[in-house]
């Protein structure tokens, strides 16, 4: 059976898939997490692929560490897909399009909200003059108890103490930036809430 994939960006799935002239015959499966599996248009014969993962140009991840959330519009084509995911990744889970959104989202805060957060350490150490990479040892003990302690039980810092003094300093010091500010006020708010309602 012939397999056409559609690995490219969300938003360009449902525009592919409705100009490209595709066999009825043709498994069809695209890799969008935010994409429904109705976007391909078709009744039969189609599919979703999803790789937990990030992907960036110069940086090809080791795939059989990847879990890939699989969904179908029929059992054939599923069956298909799971022996991919088997073969190529660390396995292939069922998951239906709504499903796949909410893990999308997850994937969004522990990645693209994570790394961004990183970035903002790194303009913060260098507006204050030093090398942006000394952050780079912090970073990576971070990952290294988050994954594994879990991230829940690896948090530390003024919020889960509850340091009034040290979190006030810290806001005075960002006042270059009002959007740091923003930012650490959320962050932090959300810290300590989460670890005051979960210590009861």
């Amino acid at each position: 059976c012939d397999i056409l994939i559609l690995a490219v960006t969300d938003t360009a799935v449902l525009e592919i898939a409705s100009s490209v002239g595709i066999p009825g015959h043709t498994l069809t499966v695209h890799t969008a997490g935010s994409v429904a599996l109705s976007a391909l248009g078709r009744k039969s014969n189609a599919g979703v692929l999803y790789p937990l993962q990030t992907f960036t140009k110069g940086f090809p991840p080791d795939l059989r560490k990847v879990p890939f959330f699989i969904e179908a519009t029929d059992s054939r084509s599923l069956t298909m897909l799971r022996e991919i995911g088997d073969s190529i990744g660390a396995g292939a889970w069922d998951c239906d399009s709504l499903q796949r959104r909410h893990l999308h989202v997850a994937a969004v805060f522990a990645n693209n909200f994570a790394n961004f957060m990183m970035t903002t350490g790194e303009n913060i150490a260098s507006a204050a003059g030093f090398d942006p990479a000394l952050l780079h040892p912090l970073m990576e003990e971070t990952m290294r108890k988050a994954l594994r302690n879990g991230p829940a039980s690896a948090q530390t810092g003024p919020a889960v103490r509850h340091d009034h003094g040290t979190i006030k300093s810290h806001i005075e010091l960002l006042s270059f930036s009002p959007e740091y500010q923003k930012l650490y006020r959320l962050v932090t708010r959300m810290i300590a809430g989460h670890y005051k309602r979960n210590s009861r």
